[in-house]
């Protein structure tokens, strides 16, 4: 049997600590072996203790969340889940790219007494981050990007991420060229509100045009669209060319945006001119949409173990056998431009 994940809290607020340190100790398999009241107090439990992971809050006195993150950089342990009331999507991002494995916004704000609400996803959290033996890899920004065109049967790539997947999708993006005779779809789970910020900073690394999806808008080549959290994003028509559905369904499970619901609708849309790619993250969500893809003959790509930060949702995707390449992160892009640019030679055939 596995050993139990060790973990410490650490937040300003004692009875925050106490409702934290519940919420963990519910699972047999989570150990909170103590907390702390800000960030100079972590470091030295950090260095005492070595826990596995920790959960952070943000703003702190004496020593700050972020400031916390920086003294952490590119150590593999302890893998840190920030759980705070602020809903600055700037700040998640900072603290992703200092090396936070996740971001959970505390339900109801700093003092959260209904903190129990995350439960079990929490917990998930903790497990997932438990796992993971790498820090999370940087990377620069490239040059600005060509203006793009537009193909009517140009291939359409979806995407789909959840834990560490804002810092993979900046890899990835910043790997593809403008100009790609290709559209890119994108499901990152996130918070309501996060969507725009994350648009904006992947637009900044991109060659491509990357917005946040609006419902009713043509799909055109050299842009990406992030699906808005609370939505499920499908492809439908608008006139003559195809674009972009968004709806407020269910889905296959408890996500908005869901993988499988973008995936399955690529597949029925896009038959094998779909491209699907499952990236980083906890749980199954994507298998059933590849699966569907793999049925229309459509290649379907994943992340590999080594580079992944949650090998969750790209194993569901190989433990299914529906994907047809499995790759390290920094090899996606060079691949998804191989297939892309071969078949626009065969388009022009």
């Amino acid at each position: 049997m596995a050993s139990a994940a060790r973990v410490i809290v650490v937040d300003d607020s004692a009875l925050m600590r106490t409702l934290i340190s519940d919420v963990l100790s519910k699972a047999d398999d989570i150990d909170v072996i103590d907390t702390a009241r800000d960030g100079e107090d972590a470091l030295k439990k950090i260095a005492a203790l070595d826990p596995d992971v920790i959960t952070l809050d943000v703003e702190m006195p004496r020593m700050n969340g972020l400031e916390v993150l920086m003294e952490l950089q590119g150590r593999p342990r302890p893998q840190v889940i920030m759980l705070s009331g602020v809903t600055d999507p700037h700040v998640a991002y900072e603290a992703l790219e200092l090396g936070a494995i996740d971001f959970v916004l505390k339900p109801s704000g700093t003092i959260s007494v209904n903190i129990d609400e995350l439960g079990e996803d929490l917990r998930d959290k903790v497990r997932a981050a438990a796992a993971v033996v790498a820090p999370v890899t940087q990377h620069q920004a490239p040059p600005g990007r060509p203006q793009p065109g537009t193909r009517p049967l140009m291939p359409v790539v979806a995407v789909a991420a959840s834990t560490g997947g804002p810092m993979a999708l900046d890899v990835l993006l910043a790997g593809l060229p403008g100009g790609l005779d290709a559209a890119f779809v994108i499901v990152q789970h996130l918070p309501v509100g996060f969507s725009r910020s994350l648009a904006q900073r992947l637009d900044r690394v991109s060659e491509l045009e990357v917005v946040e999806a609006v419902d009713g808008q043509v799909i055109r080549a050299g842009h990406a669209y992030l699906a808005p959290p609370g939505s499920q994003l499908r492809f439908g028509k608008n006139g003559s060319s195809r674009a972009i559905e968004l709806s407020d369904e269910k889905g296959y499970g408890r996500f908005k945006p869901s993988a499988d619901v973008t995936l399955s609708s690529l597949a029925e849309v896009f038959g094998p001119r779909g491209i699907g790619v499952v990236l980083t993250g906890m749980g199954a969500d994507g298998r059933e949409g590849m699966t569907k893809l793999t049925e229309k003959k459509a290649t379907t790509i994943v992340q590999d173990r080594e580079t992944s930060v949650v090998y969750g949702m790209p194993k569901a995707c190989v433990d299914a056998g529906v994907a047809s390449e499995v790759l390290p992160l920094h090899r996606i892009a060079p691949r998804l431009v191989e297939l892309i640019t071969s078949e626009a030679r065969r388009r022009r055939r």
